[in-house]
């Protein structure tokens, strides 16, 4: 799912789409959250809703850019199509073109997400992925810290920054994956 995403944003075209190279940046508002926390094989899941509907939305921490949605969600809340994209797995000889659209008014918790690009996402083959109604990456959350307590299956999502990276308990990484040195 990473590999397709990433692959979705660096060939994003269509009237309205973010020039290649640059992620479509949400406008996050919002206060802090304390939000359940569930597993489906591994795959965080937290709720959400969109336009009164509830949502599963698995959360890919290592996902680049805009959200993945399931193509009966997006035909049900009737979110306009706003251009296309060409998709991949990672040996980029199976690209798909799905459809990007404009996604708005996402509630997760007290947050609130608008003014985003979501793709549709493709028909999916095995069961890992069968059962949320979209994928979101840490991009969901500018300006807020997301913390996972796995065994309080909770997410918590605080408005603020992480403290400067200080090389014991707060890292700085490169690239678009978070990486820790273990030492």
């Amino acid at each position: 799912m990473i590999e397709l995403l990433a692959m979705m944003l660096a060939q994003a075209t269509g009237p309205d789409t973010t020039p290649v190279g640059e992620d479509p940046k949400p406008v996050v508002s919002g206060s802090d959250s304390c939000l359940p926390l569930r597993l489906a094989d591994g795959l965080p899941i937290i709720p959400a809703t969109l336009g009164g509907r509830q949502l599963n939305l698995g959360f890919d921490t290592g996902a680049p850019g805009g959200p993945g949605m399931n193509a009966a969600v997006i035909a049900e809340q009737k979110l306009p199509r706003i251009g296309d994209a060409q998709i991949s797995d990672p040996s980029r000889k199976n690209v798909l073109t799905v459809g990007l659209y404009e996604l708005r008014n996402l509630k997760i918790g007290n947050v609130s997400i608008d003014k985003w690009v979501v793709v549709a996402d493709p028909p999916k083959k095995g069961r890992r992925l069968a059962g949320p109604d979209g994928i979101i990456g840490m991009t969901a959350f500018e300006g807020f810290v997301v913390t996972f307590d796995y065994p309080g299956r909770r997410v918590l999502l605080t408005k603020g920054r992480l403290p400067e990276p200080d090389g014991r308990s707060s890292f700085r990484y490169e690239g678009g994956i978070p990486r820790v040195p273990l030492s």
